[in-house]
């Protein structure tokens, strides 16, 4: 942009610092008020194969590798107490300070359920009515293995329309304080998104429900099933 303009005025453009294209002025504006937008000046601008290299470095080929969960309470009478596990590559340290070894595959409760969902992506057979999945995970007090069984294939009703839906429910998993793992319903039409959500909080059933207006974009839409 500078040299085209150079080319048509001359050296006057030397005394234009604000000479540039609509992005480069754009982001000459955010580094020097950055603070304004909750950024840092030397922040970085990915393009799309950015993106996809980042994400491919966060996806190792088993899956998600999260490095950090937290955990925080949120206190009537004191200030929020937040407890935090931290996963390094071999070694994982839980809030209690204690330290164990780093299992292939580890999760946390935040990410279980999208490596679920990436596991049947990668691997749809796994997805066979009877078929055990297990999965190491770390919360803030102990780690242990989750393992969900796959239940029949069922239809549902969503916002969407009928969806076949596959159930995958836990069989043995890491209990606190009196609430049990989620029930969820994967569904392989909809790129395996999770459909709908059961959960125990001591004893009492929640369901939630996935709300979209319409399928996603990158799905063929579903057939309706009379």
């Amino acid at each position: 942009m500078r040299e085209r303009i150079t080319h048509l005025a001359g050296e006057v453009v030397e005394g234009m610092p604000w000479l540039g294209t609509f992005h480069s002025i754009g982001v000459k504006l955010l580094r020097r008020h950055a603070e304004l937008v909750d950024l840092r000046s030397d922040f970085t601008i990915l393009d799309t194969d950015d993106v996809v290299r980042l994400i491919k470095q966060i996806i190792q080929a088993e899956g998600l590798a999260p490095r950090r969960y937290e955990n925080a309470n949120r206190l009537f009478i004191r200030s929020t107490r937040t407890r935090a596990t931290t996963m390094g590559s071999d070694e994982v340290q839980l809030s209690n300070g204690n330290r164990q070894g780093r299992p292939t595959g580890l999760q946390d409760p935040a990410s279980l359920l999208i490596q679920l969902a990436y596991g049947f992506i990668q691997d749809p057979s796994r997805l066979k009515a009877g078929t055990l999945i297990e999965l190491p995970v770390a919360t803030t007090r102990k780690m242990d293995t989750m393992v969900f069984e796959v239940q029949p294939e069922e239809t549902l009703d969503t916002p969407v329309g009928r969806i076949k839906a596959v159930r995958v429910k836990p069989r043995h998993a890491l209990l606190e304080k009196g609430n049990a793992p989620a029930d969820i319903w994967f569904a392989p039409e909809l790129q395996y998104l999770p459909v709908r959500i059961l959960v125990q909080v001591e004893g009492q059933p929640t369901f939630m429900q996935l709300s979209l207006s319409a399928p996603p974009m990158q799905v063929r839409k579903p057939s309706a099933t009379p």
